[in-house]
Parts: structure tokens; C-alpha cells; sequence
């Protein structure tokens, strides 16, 4: 397998909304609360069209064979709150099903800390679903901890 990463470009965008709608589709046994028209949507498309421009938000793609395989969307900033900054945040992760335990995810988050140590970044973080043991073995693989515990309760 011939596994490339690099920066995502505009003509990338409905590879990534693919991928994106994927991610939803096997998130919503976690969830109730996602738009699954969302990532073709024109606030999908708004979200990640901002992510090509930018210099603190932008996509790396996973390309096997010159097609593209995931995707990794990332955020790097400075929360005023933390004392260590900058930070990297991971907004979306995702490979196609198919092509799952082959190095790509990983492939992606080897990119990822390289470029968080190029920026200075302390931290990497990324947000998984507390049931979603498939996200969290990887994450904690990558070692990632826990950090933070969010509860949500529905009041509708």
C-alpha cells in the first residue's frame, strides 16, 4: 500500500464530505443530536471550505493509490484559559470502513504530532464518545489519556 499524507485542497471537499458522512453514520448509535445532512450541507461545506484557507485550521487527507482514504481536520489556537499553548484539536477523524486497521489512522496522527511539535503546540486533544470503545482504544493507543469528563443532559 502507498499511503500519502498532505494538506487537503478545495478539490478534496467531497472526498472529505464522504468521509464525513460516514463518521456521522457510525457515530449515530452514540448520538441522537447529529444533522446527518450536515456534511453536505452549506454549513458542512462553509465549515470545511474555512479549513482550506486558513493557517490554524486545515485538513490532512490520507491518500492510498492516489485516492483518498481519511481524513484528519484540525484546529490549532491558544485557549486563554490554559497555560499551555498553543494546542492542537482534532475536530474530525476519519478512514473509510474499508479501509480500517491498515496504518491509516495512524498514518494521519503521526502527521498530526509532527506538525503540532513544528507549531510548538503542548497538547493534542481530540473529543470521543465515552461508549465508543473502537475511538478510545485508538486514541489511548496514540497515548492519549482522559482528561475531561463532559455531561450533557437533555431538558427538552
Amino acid at each position: 500500500m502507498n499511503l500519502h499524507i498532505r494538506k487537503a485542497t478545495i478539490g478534496d471537499l467531497k472526498v472529505i464530505q464522504l468521509l464525513s458522512q460516514e463518521l456521522f453514520e457510525y457515530e449515530k448509535s452514540y448520538t441522537d443530536q447529529y444533522n446527518l445532512a450536515w456534511s453536505f450541507s452549506p454549513a458542512g461545506e462553509k465549515f470545511f471550505s474555512k479549513h482550506f484557507k486558513g493557517r490554524m485550521r486545515f485538513i490532512l487527507v490520507a491518500e492510498t493509490d492516489g485516492m483518498i482514504v481519511g481524513y484528519a481536520a484540525l484546529w490549532i489556537g491558544k485557549l486563554s484559559w490554559r497555560t499551555y499553548n498553543p494546542i492542537v484539536e482534532i475536530e474530525n477523524l476519519c478512514v473509510f470502513a474499508s479501509r480500517r486497521g491498515k496504518g491509516i489512522g495512524t498514518a494521519l496522527m503521526t502527521e498530526i504530532f509532527r506538525i503540532a511539535k513544528k507549531r510548538k503546540a503542548k497538547i493534542v486533544r481530540v473529543t470521543a464518545f465515552s461508549d465508543n470503545d473502537r475511538a478510545l482504544h485508538f486514541y489511548r493507543t496514540h497515548g492519549y489519556r482522559d482528561v475531561n469528563i463532559i455531561l450533557e443532559k437533555n431538558v427538552l
